[in-house]
């Protein structure tokens, strides 16, 4: 975008000398000149906000996905855990006695341990969505502030 936006700042200086010529002289061809210039220099912020909006989508579809799989790693790290929980569980009804009251904590313990960690993911997945969803906004204002600089300043060159 950076390019995009360099090229547009030298348009923006040809509209501007371009806009001299024709102040200084009385001629059509300088102002139809002009005009060319400005128009072809409305396509490029044209592009530049089309750009802009590419460039947000494409980041956006990017945090989708690495937020997607971030929550499908948790998914299934949960899934195994709980079946590990569950088998513990299942061994534990064999028991008697010591050896069951044991068992039973074992299961409390690591059905507590699954409870944080879920929590822990859950969060961390929150944060990431709100992270890559400030990220966005931030990068669409900036580029249609810019776009939109560019253009109040073709409007202020022009008339």
């Amino acid at each position: 975008m950076t390019t995009r936006l360099t090229r547009s700042a030298a348009a923006l200086a040809a509209v501007s000398l371009l806009s001299l010529a024709a102040c200084s002289s009385d001629g059509d061809s300088a102002v139809d000149s002009v005009e060319e210039t400005a128009k072809a220099v409305e396509q490029e912020l044209h592009d530049d906000a089309v750009a802009a909006y590419d460039e947000t989508k494409q980041f956006l579809t990017d945090a989708e996905d690495d937020i997607s799989d971030v929550t499908r790693g948790a998914y299934d790290t949960a899934v195994e855990d709980f079946q590990a929980i569950e088998s513990k569980l299942s061994d534990a009804a064999t028991k008697t006695g010591d050896e069951a009251t044991r068992a039973y904590r074992e299961v409390q313990h690591d059905l507590e341990s699954f409870a944080r960690s879920a929590d822990d993911v859950l969060h961390g997945v929150a944060h990431d969505i709100e992270e890559a969803e400030q990220t966005a906004w931030n990068d669409l204002k900036s580029g249609y502030h810019t776009v939109a600089a560019k253009i109040d300043h073709v409007i202020d060159r022009l008339f």
